[in-house]
């Protein structure tokens, strides 16, 4: 079911808190990865595809997509297995970025994600 909130969830989403104050909008969502040490979707079997076989558009893609704020690799790994969301702040002279996991999502409504805490219980950088 947390998979199915992350993948309501588009870019340039409002995020809201449980108060219902505006955090800032969605930049990026980023699925889990239940293998932090091996990137990309695991599957049931053992086979793996042979070494240089991915495009380069694809690492290409996946680099885009990583964490590039330096936030503790222990974290990191965290957000990456979860699955995250990242919200850049709006308003005023805001530059500040959010990582918002999937079990901190409470509801999704037309272009508005709704977190379960306050802004200043989000982990942001």
């Amino acid at each position: 079911m947390l998979r199915d909130t992350l993948m309501d969830i588009k870019k340039g989403m409002t995020v809201v808190d449980l108060n219902k104050n505006e955090i800032g909008e969605v930049t990026m969502v980023m699925f889990s990865d239940e293998d932090y040490s091996e990137p990309g979707p695991e599957t049931a079997t053992d086979t793996k595809a042979p070494v240089g076989t991915t495009p380069k558009w694809v690492d290409d893609v996946v680099s885009a997509m990583s964490i590039d704020t330096p936030i503790p690799e222990e974290l990191k790994q965290r957000l990456h297995r979860e699955g995250f969301i990242k919200v850049h702040q709006t308003g005023g002279f805001a530059n500040k970025d959010y990582f918002i996991t999937k079990t901190q999502i409470t509801n999704v409504t037309d272009d508005i994600v709704i977190v379960n805490t306050t802004e200043a219980n989000l982990l942001g950088f």
